[in-house]
């Protein structure tokens, strides 16, 4: 009689293993609909753009189970904020981890499918600063990430590029027809204190047509802003402009022009 009541207690506890097992799959939430569900994991997402982590949402929502991730990676919207920090240093001694970076940021934004894109750019600042002795690098090893975002120009929405001025430069390849939904730009000159990087070249910015684009409405720049006023920008259209720049005596004349161009 013992073994016997031994056995069946062994086949209840394997029973009940295999229940609680599977408990997971008879959840409330596996029940809602997709569009419900799709809600849900946008109302995970951080305030700010999302930075490449597994410790955040999109990315932790794939790490759950095999069917959040197949709605995570199927869902565009979850994939069309992100925050992108260059790794620091000489460029030359960390390439593969840039690109590798680079990558993954371009898988990112892959997945966002046709969304319009909310994207922000902190710039490698010692890329501009002259290498070890001996270290040759390359324009487009400076640009690199940059150059991989003006891939996706025709979606930018929201745009904030942290940055020495030469850096920016992929950006004057750009026209007014690029940057069809671009509606706020941020940027942030972070030059380098040799005097070499200071010098008007990374002004020929005036050229590029992301200044023009057809829904500009919010433009930011900080850092050097005494040629601000030289900008293409389409004056009329814009609703919120900030400059921020070291106070000297170009920025004077270069803010009442500003303010002569916003009052016509």
């Amino acid at each position: 009689m013992r073994k016997a009541l031994d056995k069946l207690s062994e086949e209840r506890d394997a029973l009940s293993a295999y229940v609680e097992a599977h408990e997971a799959l008879v959840s409330p939430i596996r029940r809602l609909p997709l569009d419900i569900l799709e809600e849900i994991f946008m109302a995970c997402l951080p305030d700010r753009n999302c930075v490449m982590s597994a410790q955040e949402a999109p990315v932790i929502l794939g790490r759950i189970c095999s069917s959040w991730r197949t709605i995570s990676l199927s869902t565009p919207r979850l994939w069309s904020r992100l925050h992108i920090v260059e790794p620091m240093g000489y460029i030359s001694l960390n390439t593969s981890q840039r690109l590798q970076r680079l990558e993954v940021a371009k898988s990112w934004l892959r997945r966002s499918g046709d969304c319009p894109l909310s994207i922000s750019l902190e710039g490698n600042p010692d890329a501009y600063i002259p290498p070890p002795s001996g270290t040759i690098v390359t324009s487009a090893e400076q640009d690199l990430f940059l150059d991989g975002l003006v891939q996706f120009a025709s979606r930018w929405r929201n745009i904030r590029l942290v940055a020495p001025q030469l850096a920016l430069a992929p950006l004057s390849r750009l026209t007014e027809q690029d940057v069809p939904l671009l509606e706020q730009l941020d940027i942030v000159c972070s030059t380098p204190e040799d005097p070499q990087h200071t010098s008007d070249a990374g002004w020929s910015l005036a050229q590029s047509g992301v200044f023009h684009g057809p829904s500009l409405s919010t433009f930011s720049i900080s850092g050097n802003t005494s040629k601000a006023s030289e900008l293409p920008l389409r004056w009329n259209q814009l609703t919120t402009l900030s400059l921020f720049g070291a106070l000297n005596s170009e920025l004077a004349p270069s803010s009442s022009r500003v303010l002569r161009r916003e009052i016509r």
